[in-house]
């Protein structure tokens, strides 16, 4: 995500959701998927391409006792 400071700087902040639910990866709307999607469906851009992939979903968490949580890269 690109961030405007207030001294009108530009920083470029990279981040990933946990528990992220279904969402398309061509639109990015959530509660549907690209199958479904009539700008997918319509569209000749390869799925390379697209704006969203999973990169946006944090690892999976893997449990490492009861004392910490590892989430996995």
């Amino acid at each position: 995500m690109k961030l405007t400071k207030n001294d009108n700087t530009v920083s470029w902040v990279e981040f990933k959701y946990q528990r992220l639910g279904n969402f398309c990866y061509f639109c990015g709307i959530p509660g549907h998927l690209h199958k479904h999607c009539a700008a997918a469906v319509k569209s000749d851009i390869p799925i390379e391409l697209w704006p969203y992939s999973d990169e946006l979903r944090a690892g999976r968490k893997k449990s490492c006792g009861d004392r910490c949580t590892v989430v996995a890269q």
